[in-house]
């Protein structure tokens, strides 16, 4: 344990523990230290905007098993895998520098925790035997060096939340979880159906005649043909085109767009549609908005992104050597 009430002198270093499968959700500012932005409100209230992540159901891509992640709070999408492998196992292995002090009265809480609490953590996982654990952590807001005052809290039996009697000194410079926010976390990718729930693509672009690749799917061997008009096209050819259109990452996600920016033109357009009959059209409306940058929409969805117009250039290029019967490669 990290503090045994039966004597003083049983206090261990460890903050949190080793932890493997997170499972569920941890709660930390919306907003890294240091970035400017302003999280006290009232006095010395701290606006706790949650940033939420549960595990969802892992994904398969190119016949590897990825984890799959979704924010659930402040907004709610996939998350990047990546970043959030990062983020979730940096709660993990936290090491005090000192024990500051035990069994703190409230003179010393309001010291510790000057201007309330900085991060209210609770990460359910598994402690690698199998057995479900809770974490939960109370933490201050850091100092430029990342210093920071942490408790521990545990559930009582009206699940109310018990402080465990210590505060411990940390360090949060090296902790992911405290420097990372939403656009680190949140996933860039525009769009990435499955290849196998799809019926058709259809591609336009400014100056260019459009496309439709219609798709054939053999539920049975879990196989797809796909052809532009009658043509059978060349299946490695076209899932490495695939791959290049469900690669596309955004260089920024906004959230809550109202409208499209003045002056935005459109000049492409992808519309995905699916074998399901109650499963509706998705489409990516794309917008010049500057020389080489792009506004993307995604449906009637009021978030957008904007991303370089040679990440689409590059979709294009791809399309034409593909119908054109050429070699089409992708990086995987």
């Amino acid at each position: 344990p990290a503090y045994d009430s039966g004597t003083d002198n049983y206090v261990v270093e460890s903050v949190t523990i080793a932890g493997t499968g997170f499972e569920t959700s941890a709660v930390v500012p919306e907003t890294a230290p240091g970035d400017g932005e302003e999280m006290i409100s009232g006095e010395n209230a701290v606006e706790m905007r949650p940033l939420s992540v549960r595990r969802a159901e892992t994904t398969e891509l190119a016949g590897v098993l990825l984890n799959s992640y979704e924010l659930t709070s402040p907004v709610s999408c996939p998350a990047d895998a990546s970043a959030m492998e990062t983020w979730v196992y940096s709660f993990f292995n936290l090491e005090a520098e000192e024990t500051a002090v035990i069994r703190p009265g409230e003179e010393e809480m309001r010291k510790y925790f000057e201007g309330g609490v900085w991060a209210d953590i609770e990460l359910s996982y598994d402690d690698g035997s199998g057995t479900m654990q809770t974490l939960s952590l109370e933490v201050s807001r850091p100092n430029a060096q990342g210093d920071a005052y942490a408790a521990r809290t545990e559930a009582g039996s009206g699940g109310e939340k018990n402080r465990i009697p210590v505060i411990w000194r940390v360090n949060l410079a090296d902790a992911a979880w405290a420097s990372m926010g939403l656009q680190d976390l949140v996933s860039r990718q525009l769009l990435a159906p499955s290849v196998l729930t799809l019926s058709a693509l259809r591609l336009e672009a400014e100056g260019k005649e459009p496309v439709t690749i219609r798709l054939e799917q053999d539920e049975e061997n879990h196989t797809t043909q796909a052809y532009v008009g009658e043509e059978l096209l060349e299946d490695r050819y076209f899932r490495n085109f695939y791959y290049t259109l469900i690669s596309q990452t955004a260089d920024e996600v906004l959230f809550g767009a109202e409208g499209l920016p003045e002056d935005a033109e459109k000049i492409a357009a992808v519309t995905f549609s699916y074998t399901g009959e109650d499963r509706p059209e998705d489409v990516l409306g794309y917008y010049r908005i500057s020389d080489r940058k792009l506004y993307v929409t995604r449906n009637r969805e009021d978030t957008a992104f904007t991303m370089s117009l040679t990440k689409w250039e590059q979709v294009w290029d791809t399309l034409e050597k593909l119908t054109a019967g050429e070699e089409v490669e992708a990086r995987y």
